[in-house]
């Protein structure tokens, strides 16, 4: 089994207070030891149960400096605020390069995370690990999963290449446009992969030139390539004929844009490169879509990273890039069968723009589920301070979303939040719903509250009446539930006195919410 360890770095100047980083390197060990063991039994061995019991309680004491616990990933290294918490042998076990391999650039653990959350999170890295499905990776997972309380940010790795000739803006725009930059080669309405037959495939590209025979004669022997030999240097002479120099004129023009070569001209850059991603959108060329913004991307990261007054260009560029048009192409194509590259369409664009109404503008006018859940769910990743928009879908017919927003809502403490549901819950109409949905609104109550509402809960727990009948049972023990999570020495009192009550519903009620927390 490969050498792996949290790092002790006494060496270095501490960033973080002296218990805070000790912490940190003992939840790191115990992260370690969860993905040790789950590499090697299944998630309900009694190895694994234990290593998960030990880091969350080393979790718990984390969270009682700090709301949450932010990893930062770099090759062979994982830090926190600074300070180096993880350092790993340079290859491919490394706990931090599985995770670097996949693009996450940080992985963050939230308060209120559960053991259940910490087991999910382990099963997608570990079975990602073992897995030869290279295009179900661990970022893939994680975005299906949506797992409360965890938090990353990923982006695809680029290996740009550009000339060292100091090329002017003109001449690099020139020759994208002359060789048809992204997107030469694909049809309106055709995928990547139905492209990929008459464009990329290695067969293709062989029946496209001549075969290919060498002799070649070495102190008067002959050596004769192989059919296989013969083949695979055809494809490689093939697709080398069908090489884009407008590929390449585009990853110079980047490159310079990332050297401050274009300073003087980035607003003609800007504009061109908003011409070539709406062309290649036009086309329904999406895999090239994708490779601009991911470039865009990389640029928006650097110049964020480096403070570059030029990062408004670049934040105009992502804002022009989600119109309306943008959003209406991306849902018609969800709904097709290959949902994939839209999908990925969706969230480089939302997730590099720098103002949410576009995004909240489109979530409120689409009729399409998919378009709807994929907006929340990106809306709640980016910690949107649009809780009233976002409310407006917690009656939605899918119980996905409604579950994401309540949880999403629960997550920190806030007046907004707690009179969001306050209202809510005291709708005329609100004991008349379902009993998943009245029992989701009192717990994200308990989740999000304060004191303030300690009055309502014990009037709704204790309300008595021969009007009430079972449906009220509910309410009841919602009511009972909120208490129990506020977990005030007020609130507890409530629930220990309810015990006592002479009604049969209000006891149970006490009762349930007591033994249910406590086991």
């Amino acid at each position: 089994m490969e050498s792996q360890k949290a790092v002790d770095n006494n060496k270095q100047d501490p960033l973080l207070e002296e218990e805070d980083i000790q912490i940190a390197k003992e939840i790191m060990r115990n992260l370690l030891i969860i993905f040790k063991v789950f590499s090697l039994y299944p998630s309900d061995n009694s190895q694994c149960k234990q290593s998960l019991s030990n880091a969350m309680a080393k979790l718990h004491d984390y969270f009682q400096l700090s709301d949450r616990l932010k990893l930062d990933i770099s090759k062979y290294h994982i830090s926190t605020e600074g300070q180096t918490i993880y350092e790993g042998e340079e290859n491919d076990g490394n706990f931090a390069f599985l995770l670097f391999r996949d693009g996450i650039q940080w992985l963050e653990l939230d308060a209120g995370i559960s053991e259940d959350d910490l087991t999910k999170l382990f099963r997608i890295i570990t079975s990602q690990r073992t897995r030869a499905a290279v295009e179900d990776d661990i970022v893939t997972a994680l975005w299906e999963a949506q797992i409360p309380y965890v938090e990353y940010y990923a982006t695809d790795d680029l290996f740009l290449f550009g000339s060292e000739e100091d090329m002017n803006t003109e001449t690099i725009m020139k020759e994208v446009v002359e060789y048809g930059g992204p997107g030469e080669g694909t049809e309106k309405g055709e995928t990547e992969e139905s492209a990929a037959g008459k464009t990329t495939s290695p067969q293709a590209d062989a029946d496209d030139v001549p075969p290919l025979h060498i002799e070649i004669e070495d102190n008067q022997k002959i050596i004769t390539l192989s059919k296989d030999e013969q083949e695979h240097l055809n494809n490689l002479i093939s697709k080398e004929l069908k090489r884009n120099p407008g590929d390449e004129a585009l990853a110079i023009l980047m490159d310079a844009i990332k050297s401050d070569k274009l300073e003087e001209n980035i607003d003609a850059v800007i504009v061109f490169l908003w011409d070539l991603f709406q062309n290649n959108l036009d086309q329904r060329n999406f895999a090239k879509v994708i490779e601009l913004l991911e470039m865009m991307q990389e640029i928006k990261v650097l110049f964020q990273k480096e403070n570059k007054s030029e990062i408004a260009e670049i934040d105009k560029f992502f804002l022009v890039v989600s119109d309306p048009e943008t959003f209406q192409v991306i849902e018609e194509n969800l709904s097709e069968g290959n949902s994939k590259q839209p999908l990925k369409l969706l969230q480089l664009v939302s997730f590099n723009v720098s103002k949410e109404e576009p995004l909240l503008e489109t979530l409120v006018k689409t009729e399409s589920i998919k378009m709807k859940k994929a907006l929340i769910a990106i809306l709640i990743q980016r910690k949107s301070p649009h809780i009233e928009t976002l409310f407006g879908f917690i009656e939605d017919e899918d119980k996905k979303i409604r579950k994401a927003i309540f949880e999403y809502i629960g997550m920190q403490k806030s007046r907004k939040n707690e009179d969001l549901i306050t209202d809510y819950i005291q709708e005329k109409e609100f004991y008349k719903k379902n009993n998943d949905q009245i029992l989701s609104a009192f717990t994200t109550l308990g989740r999000c509250g304060s004191s303030r509402s300690i009055p309502l809960l014990m009037k709704l727990l204790t309300r008595k009446s021969v009007f009430l009948g079972q449906d009220y049972d509910a309410i009841r023990m919602g009511a009972a539930i909120a208490l129990k999570s506020l977990g005030t020495e007020r609130a507890l009192n409530i629930l220990e006195r309810g015990k006592e009550s002479k009604e049969k519903s209000i006891r149970k009620a006490c009762m349930t919410a007591l033994i249910k927390d406590s086991s």
